[in-house]
């Protein structure tokens, strides 16, 4: 056991090593008081080999002193008559449900001595699929990032909000009208308190509409400048700065064109989707008439919304995995939805309102539909279907 004197980490580096040491060598130590488990490093008994169903306990009384008790899992070896351990015989702990990957990467060699050790069957492959969920599902950022790169994954146009943007930066529809528009926000300094975002990077209507605040652009948009816009007139258009001086022009113009590119993307996937359509043609408009495009949610924002319920109902992603003989339910679930057209999705998923991510839960529940979360890939989902159609 180590007794010298513990110096703080100076480095990354250093930090690095020691959680390695602790991840390499720590136990699972259980509190008899509590019942809880902690993490601790225990002199001798890390090097105990690992074997699955072995069983085995380390806990801490009363007095502070660690107790081990060695695995039963001796009866499989051989001349041994399962009554304990003799004089030479190795010492087991099952340390933990590890595959074969993990206990790789912990004890540097992996479990051959269980009796299903050619079958291991924490041996699984999780399947990341977009829009699951994941120990950031809670964050505001986290929802908006990855919505945009689910969105990017499904071939759909790029958002109304974003174009808004920036057309912004690039000053395209006049600085003059910019400054009128700075003077409207600044007296509504209590509609934009507590946005997670800055203006400069999500739009405040956009932002409302995703915090529950506001149900609609127009709704927002009073809230903010004290009147709803008129979003389908044409608007003159000026010319953009110089990117050569303008490091945020330069920038924007970058994200514009790979916004047509996104376009030509989704207009070449085929779509049929109602809401998809809709906002492809709204964005052609921008492009070619000049038509000043949403600042909130747009129609595919509010599909994926609905999309993103019908996903969290399918689990985690630590949930969604593919093992040696078996796809996890929660898999299956995920991939019909993954799947799912609008169609589809009005008839085994309903809903009364869009929702918004952190707006009222009662806006996000499905209104009937029998969608049967537990077999995602079933019978009775694909025949709702069908008669749904019908």
């Amino acid at each position: 056991m180590y007794t010298g004197k513990i110096h703080r980490a100076q480095s990354r580096k250093e930090m690095r090593w020691a959680l390695w040491v602790v991840r390499r060598h720590g136990v699972w130590v259980t509190k008899v008081t509590t019942g809880k488990k902690i993490r601790a490093l225990v002199p001798f008994v890390n090097y105990m080999r690992h074997k699955r169903g072995a069983g085995g306990t380390t806990s801490v009384g009363l007095d502070n002193k660690i107790r081990v008790h060695y695995g039963t899992g001796l009866e499989t070896n051989e001349g041994n008559s399962g009554d304990g351990a003799r004089i030479g015989d190795e010492l087991y702990l099952d340390h933990g449900d590890y595959s074969d990957t993990e206990a790789m990467l912990r004890f540097h060699e992996v479990d051959d001595v269980s009796m299903d050790c050619d079958n291991n069957p924490y041996d699984k492959i999780t399947v990341a699929l977009p829009g699951a969920k994941d120990m950031n599902t809670e964050d505001v950022f986290w929802e908006w990032t990855s919505t945009k790169a689910w969105r990017r994954f499904m071939k759909y146009p790029p958002k109304q909000s974003d174009l808004w943007r920036l057309a912004n930066k690039l000053q395209l529809y006049g600085e003059e009208w910019d400054e009128e528009e700075q003077k409207a926000i600044s007296g509504s300094n209590a509609a934009l308190s507590g946005l997670p975002f800055s203006t400069d990077m999500v739009s405040a209507e956009e932002q409302l509409m995703l915090m529950g605040r506001a149900s609609t652009e127009e709704e927002a948009q009073v809230m903010i400048y004290g009147a709803a816009r008129d979003t389908t007139k044409v608007a003159q258009l000026y010319t953009a700065p110089d990117p050569e001086d303008d490091e945020r022009a330069a920038k924007a113009m970058e994200e514009m064109a790979d916004a047509m590119l996104q376009l030509q993307e989704s207009v070449a996937a085929g779509h049929r989707d109602p809401s998809v359509l809709k906002t492809i043609n709204e964005t052609k408009a921008f492009f070619l008439h000049g038509i000043q495009p949403k600042r909130g949610l747009d129609d595919v924002d509010k599909l994926m919304i609905r999309k993103r319920f019908m996903m969290d109902m399918c689990g985690n992603q630590t949930e969604h995995w593919v093992s040696k003989k078996n796809v996890s339910p929660h898999l299956m679930c995920a991939l019909r939805v993954h799947t799912m057209n609008e169609t589809d999705m009005d008839t085994l998923c309903p809903f009364t309102k869009p929702g918004a991510f952190f707006g009222d839960e009662k806006d996000r529940e499905c209104e009937g539909g029998g969608f049967d979360w537990d077999k995602g890939v079933s019978p009775t989902n694909e025949n709702n279907t069908i008669q749904g159609k019908r």
